[in-house]
């Protein structure tokens, strides 16, 4: 469909075009992240941060594109997880935080035998579906923070994943 006849059929509000227009941005840097392409999807990434960020305070959206922003921003994060791979992670116990969906969570990683052994999380999300317990086990048993999140509780695994990359980098010494 034509770009005037789109906007003719579906005319959004200023804080809800700049909302749709950041998700396609956050889409397009998906779909490159997966492609290996990091540089473009950091800039995809990028775009859709800025977009996100310029929801006015008083607009209905804003909740969610705050929850976006900590989303995307993971996302972006995670594209040096090869540098992460490549690296030898150093034994000790390692502590990182990250903002979640309604507080911030606190993660400490325990390393032995460049292995994650361990994750401790401290946070009072109010529902994380299972994410606190959930995603630890997954994170130990697959040695990655590229998990599989919780459905329904997307920020909080998000949050929990950053949190733990951000341990593993200090271990790494990154």
């Amino acid at each position: 469909m034509p770009r005037s006849r789109l906007r003719q059929t579906a005319p959004w509000p200023k804080p809800w075009r700049a909302y749709l227009e950041a998700q396609v941005h956050e889409a397009g840097g998906d779909v490159l992240a997966g492609q290996r392409s990091r540089a473009r999807a950091r800039a995809a990434y990028e775009r859709a941060t800025r977009l996100y960020q310029a929801v006015p305070p008083e607009a209905s959206v804003r909740l969610a594109a705050s929850h976006a922003t900590v989303r995307v921003n993971a996302q972006a994060d995670l594209l040096d997880d090869d540098a992460l791979r490549s690296a030898r992670l150093r034994d000790g116990a390692f502590v990182a935080d990250a903002s979640g969906y309604s507080d911030h969570i606190r993660a400490t990683v325990t390393v032995r035998n460049t292995r994650i052994e361990e994750v401790k999380l401290e946070h009072q999300e109010k529902a994380d579906l299972g994410a606190r317990a959930i995603l630890p086990k997954r994170l130990i048993e697959q040695q990655t923070v590229r998990v599989d999140g919780i459905t329904g509780a997307t920020v909080t695994s998000e949050a929990i994943k950053t949190a733990v990359f951000q341990a593993l980098k200090k271990s790494a010494g990154l």
